[in-house]
Formats: C-alpha cells, structure tokens, sequence
C-alpha cells in the first residue's frame, strides 16, 4: 500500500560487497529501461553461493521497508495475540479505507496477499510496538535512525530503512528458521507469504510502494523462489522521478520478466 514519508535525517548504513562471487547483470537494464525507471535488482543463487546484480551502485541505497516489513511483526510474536478466531484472524472493524476494498475478516495469509495494513497494524498494536522494534533490531533487520522523523509506524516513517543486501540476509534466515521463535511459527509465517505454487517451484514474496516529497515514488519486490534443484533470494526495487499510478505495475512487469530471463518462473508469475 502507498505511503507518503518524509526523510530528513541522514542514516549511517552498513554497506556490503560481494567481492568474487557477485555476478553483474547489465543486460537486465533493458527490462527497467522499457518501462521507463530506475532502479536495481539483486538475487542470491544458493547452491552457486553467487550474487546476481543489476545496477550495483545502488544496492545500498536503504529504502523504507513498508509492506516488506510484515512478516517480521508476525514473528515477533503472533503466536501470543488473541485473535477473534482461527487461523490468525482479525475481525474487520467496518474502518472505510480509501481506494482499498477491506470489506471483510482477514486471515495472516489473506492479509499478506492483501498487503492489508490495518491487520499488521492491529497486530503490532497487539504484540507491542517496543516488542516489534526489539525483535527487529536483534535479529539486525535494517538500519534504525535513531530519530524519528514523523509520527507513525516506524517501519513505515523512514525510522527504519534496509538495503538490498540487508534483505536478502533476512530472507535467508527467515528460510532457514535461524530466529529464536518457533520452528512452527516460522513456518506459518514463511507459508502465508505464498505468492505462487507450481509443480516445479514455489515463489514466496511481498511488495511495497511509497512516495517521498521530493518527488521520488518508490516500489519494490522481495521473494524466495524455491526449486528442486536450487533456492533463490531476490530484491527488486523501481523507482520514478515523480509519482506515477503505474509504478506498481513496473515493478510487477520487470520482476516477472527478469524472472523469467533466468528461468526461475513460468509465464504470469
């Protein structure tokens, strides 16, 4: 879901390198140029222990989390809120969201999905914002600032911010359940970011979408692809001089046909 932030202070982030094992990707910029917008994509190969990377100048440009953030309030704790029923379920409390279509009770999975803000609000209000932002900084998720910056969530208000190599070392753990919670928990939580299934793969994922003032709109896509014979870690981010209700669409365009270029997905998805 689009959200508009103000970023003010600068952020001191870890920077990483690759060094041999990085592969760089400069054919994938036809996929950003044909739509017109900026931006990087970098992925891990499992069993090649090999980095795959477009525009790797920019792979440590920390971003705001948004929606990408999610999964980490359910781990860090959903397992101790009471919900109005099974399957992780919240009551939808007749709230009219605008432009969005909540007219109805959410599950985890279905809120993933959805990229349902007020259910992982609700659920972080539940668990307790301290205990969320405890969680997240020890399992060194992002680069927190320090200062807040406007009121809101923090993982949403440029409090927090992650760069693409922060990411895909998040991803990786969450894979390999190497959090202090649950083993079951962990798996629930992995299982709801479903995005697709096939015979041959599985494609676990979420998005985010925000604008800042100056005039940047931002998106991105972050997922595991999991084959037989590999496991893939991936973040994608697009970005446009100015705020355009096709971004998304972008994102969504250019993830699925890099995607597809190297052989990880069918046609769609």
């Amino acid at each position: 879901m689009k959200k508009f932030v103000l970023l003010l202070i600068p952020i001191l982030v870890l920077f990483y390198s690759c060094g041999d094992n990085q592969v760089e990707k400069e054919d994938f910029g036809r996929f950003f140029n044909s739509q017109g917008v900026k931006g990087y994509f970098y992925m891990y190969d499992l069993r090649n222990d090999q980095y795959m990377v477009y525009n790797p100048e920019m792979i440590n440009k920390p971003v705001i989390p948004e929606d990408l953030f999610d999964p980490i309030i359910a781990l860090s704790g959903i397992d101790k809120v009471q919900f109005d029923s099974a399957a992780y379920t919240f009551r939808w409390d007749g709230t009219q969201y605008p432009g969005l279509k909540y007219r109805d009770d959410f599950r985890l999975d279905k809120a993933m999905r959805m990229s349902a803000d007020w259910y992982f609000e609700k659920l972080a209000d539940s668990i307790g914002i301290g205990v969320v932002e405890n969680f997240a900084k020890n399992i060194n998720y992002g680069t927190f600032s320090g200062t807040k910056v406007r009121d809101g969530n923090f993982w949403e208000n440029g409090e927090l911010l992650v760069t693409a190599p922060q990411q895909l070392e998040f991803l990786k753990s969450f894979y390999y359940k190497k959090f202090p919670v649950d083993p079951t928990i962990i798996d629930t939580v992995l299982n709801a970011t479903n995005y697709m299934k096939k015979l041959d793969y599985i494609h676990f994922g979420r998005i985010s979408e925000y604008s800042i003032p100056d005039g940047i709109h931002a998106a991105a896509a972050s997922g595991i692809i999991e084959r037989q014979e590999n496991t893939y870690f991936y973040m994608l981010y697009v970005e446009a001089d100015k705020f355009t209700k096709k971004l998304p669409y972008y994102r969504t365009v250019i993830t699925r046909n890099i995607l597809m270029d190297l052989n990880l997905v069918s046609i769609g998805k």
